[in-house]
């Protein structure tokens, strides 16, 4: 239930009216019997998939294997890799016709209505798939004089038929658009559907608005005179978002889904906000281009209900966007976010290994060590950030999920922790990876429930199914990808593919485990990383099946998915796991279940391309164009003109863009050359090989079953970094 003000804009006075929306608590409670219920066929899922795995290997393949299950389903509603056959889909909105003469107005000859252009008519019938029950007129065609006209225009459905997705609230509408192009900037090209004079009910009024809920609803006055049933029926309509739908050319099946907030250039004139309001609403405004800089910290976002009369023309020295990592792991997300040039504020995982993992690699980062309602209730870990990631564990079908009652609570909790996040953070943009397996039909009513929590507060969402080979992983990896912007904050499209299988149309091909590992044969990993002991990995014996390190390794899950080195001959070293997983070879994994933690992770170099796009969105959004420098660009966000810069180059193998590191003056530079001189001094009076294993822990196992690199023992050793370096020489091992 809702209470409606009796007039809009700030400072509104709210009526204690009651609107009977169909939103209310109670609507939000029904959802818990549905999503306990498909809790249950989760884990019937985890139980099936446990009975086929042997004994030893019990749970090693669970989730590929209840993966690939879903995958027959979700293959029935979703495009997944653009050359499928194809398979009967739902009834599509009917396909707009163009010619004939156009009029700007037409009296029915049946049922006597005058239609204009601009006006909205209902209809008679349900259109498509989701109830498109209303028209927002474009354009009115007559083929023939005489003839019957044909009226094509906007449709729009109730949210109430949008499956949970959006608030379910009276006389509250989504325009529904399916798509056939990649630019979502032409999505009003394609979103136009057609129908005939016989299809019209009646005439009704839609406000098209970008204000917040429940600003330009109907009256309360109107609502208490003549009651719901009217209002649903004779009521004005209002719209604040459209639901769109994107398919390649000639598939019946959508590739990638949007709940968007309208904006205010597309809102009508009369119902209109500056989107600009609409953030400071929300989280108080924003600082443009970022909101920590290395010479004065973090800075609180800025607001200026007129708009600055002072835009600021350039970025600070080291001014960067600021990004918060939850569900972090081992650091997965963290470490593309900080090699994409954010700052990362602050990471939370509640496993204590994972925890030590981050501690090692991000000094500079806070690390909460706590399950994420404790992390939310807690009044110090409140801070502003730019960007939030999530990667909320979905353990519907993992090989722990087989009893039901505490898990499930737990899972459901998990759930509705990332609206709880979204409310207290209020990002500008926030990212979430998860197993694309929630997009099954058997878990409809949780996803759409994850959704539902963030457009509920005005949040504009794109989800999509990505193969993890299109940005350099070489997997045979499907993730669900989600990105959504605030209030007021133009919604970003994904970025485009850096690779494809034959590395045509300007993309890289597929990078494979070959291309990827062969550097590690290198001494400087053989003889001194602490993951990559290839003569201890697990042997086969007998040899498990070659197979062409050219193609793509199977997913890499929390056991190593049946993964193993091309030869058959061996288990891959952690290193290789971890570098396939996308990580680069200085990341530090701490404390035991080592392969876990990879498996675990979202992969870095995917991590790093998404948010080198964002950042580069967020810029053109601040007024800095693409790179940072104002109008006229630049290198980087925060370099200068005419300050020193370096480019450092990869060290995977030079797929990735090149970093740019900021140095600050000439001055600067010198220094930092000489402190890089001193170092590699310093390091040729090291003594090689400093590297311990340190085996304390793990004294059950023996000395035999740890030289041949049994996997138990491999994955349950403590690693004691000790002075590695991934970069340079033996003679210079530091470098610019």
């Amino acid at each position: 239930m809702n209470y409606s003000p009796r007039s809009g804009g700030l400072g509104a006075r709210y009526d204690p009216v009651i609107i009977e929306d169909d939103d209310d608590d109670a609507d939000i409670a029904s959802r818990f019997p549905r999503i306990r219920e498909e809790a249950r066929t989760g884990r019937e899922l985890a139980e099936w998939a446990a009975l086929r795995n042997d004994a030893r290997n019990a749970s090693r393949d669970q989730e590929e294997r209840i993966e690939n299950i879903l995958e027959e389903g979700i293959r029935e509603i979703v495009d997944l890799t653009g050359d499928e056959d194809r398979a009967p889909s739902p009834p599509r909105l009917p396909t707009p016709r163009q010619e004939g003469r156009e009029l700007q107005s037409y009296t029915s000859r049946r049922c006597g209505l005058e239609i204009v252009v601009g006006e909205t008519i209902e209809l008679n019938h349900d259109l498509g798939a989701h109830g498109v029950q209303f028209l927002r007129i474009e354009s009115i065609f007559q083929p023939n004089c005489g003839s019957e006209v044909v009226i094509r225009g906007f449709g729009f459905a109730r949210t109430r038929q949008l499956d949970g997705m959006l608030p379910r609230r009276l006389n509250e509408v989504a325009l529904v658009a399916e798509i056939r192009t990649s630019d979502q900037s032409r999505w009003r090209d394609h979103a136009l559907v057609a129908v005939t004079e016989t299809s019209i009910l009646c005439c009704r009024e839609l406000r098209i608005t970008n204000s917040p809920f429940p600003e330009h609803r109907f009256s309360t006055s109107e609502y208490e005179k003549e009651g719901k049933g009217w209002i649903e029926d004779h009521g004005p309509l209002v719209c604040r978002c459209r639901f769109d739908m994107y398919y390649h050319a000639e598939k019946e099946k959508p590739y990638e889904w949007a709940v968007v907030q309208i904006s205010e250039e597309e809102a009508d004139s009369a119902y209109r906000t500056p989107d600009s309001q609409n953030l400071i609403r929300w989280r108080g405004g924003k600082v443009p281009g970022g909101s920590y800089s290395s010479s004065s910290g973090f800075s609180q976002p800025v607001v200026d209900l007129e708009g600055p009369s002072n835009p600021v023309s350039s970025l600070s020295p080291g001014q960067r966007y600021t990004a918060g990592d939850v569900f972090a792991g081992a650091g997965g997300a963290s470490r593309g976010i900080e090699r994409a040039g954010l700052k990362l504020v602050f990471a939370v995982d509640h496993w204590d290994h994972a925890t030590q993992s981050l501690r090692s690699n991000f000094p500079s980062t806070r690390v909460y060590n706590m399950n994420v309602t404790d992390f939310i209730t807690a009044k110090d870990t409140k801070c502003d950030v730019d960007i939030l990631h999530l990667s909320p564990p979905c353990q519907f079908w993992s090989p722990a999920h087989t009893v039901a009652g505490k898990n499930d609570e737990n899972n459901i909790a998990v759930l509705f922790s990332c609206t709880d996040l979204i409310k207290k953070f209020r990002p500008r943009l926030f990212t979430v990876e998860q197993t694309f397996g929630i997009l099954s039909p058997k878990f409809s009513e949780f996803f759409n429930t994850l959704l539902h929590g963030f457009t509920k507060f005005g949040y504009s969402v794109t989800w999509k199914v990505t193969p993890l080979a299109n940005y350099g992983v070489p997997q045979l990896r499907k993730r669900l990808l989600m990105i959504g912007s605030a209030p007021g904050e133009p919604l970003p499209p994904f970025p485009p593919a850096t690779h494809n299988k034959h590395g045509t149309h300007g993309l890289k091909p597929w990078t494979t485990p070959l291309s990827l590992l062969t550097p590690l044969d290198h001494p400087r990993f053989t003889e001194h990383h602490p993951l990559h002991r290839p003569h201890l990995s697990r042997p086969f014996n007998p040899p498990k099946p070659a197979w062409d390190p050219a193609k793509l390794a199977r997913t890499i899950t929390t056991n190593g998915g049946q993964n193993y080195h091309w030869t058959g001959t061996r288990d891959f070293t952690l290193l290789e796991y971890a570098v396939l997983q996308g990580f680069p070879t200085w990341h530090r994994f701490e404390g035991r279940s080592v392969k876990k933690q990879i498996g675990n992770a979202f992969a870095p170099s995917v991590v790093r391309v998404l948010y080198q796009h964002l950042v580069r969105w967020l810029l053109r959004q601040d007024g800095f164009g693409a790179g940072g420098g104002g109008s006229g660009g630049g290198v980087a966000a925060g370099v200068e003109a005419g300050v020193e810069y370096i480019r450092v180059e990869d060290d995977d193998g030079g797929d990735e863009e090149e970093e740019v590191a900021y140095l600050g003056s000439r001055e600067t530079l010198q220094r930092l050359s000489e402190a890089v001189r001193m170092l590699n001094e310093a390091a040729k009076e090291e003594a090689e090989g400093d590297f311990v294993m340190d085996l304390g822990e793990v004294d059950d196992l023996s000395d035999t079953e740890t030289l041949r690199g049994d996997e138990d023992a491999e994955d349950h050793m403590e690693v004691e970094w000790v002075g590695y370096r991934a970069l340079g020489t033996a003679d210079a091992p530091y470098v610019l």
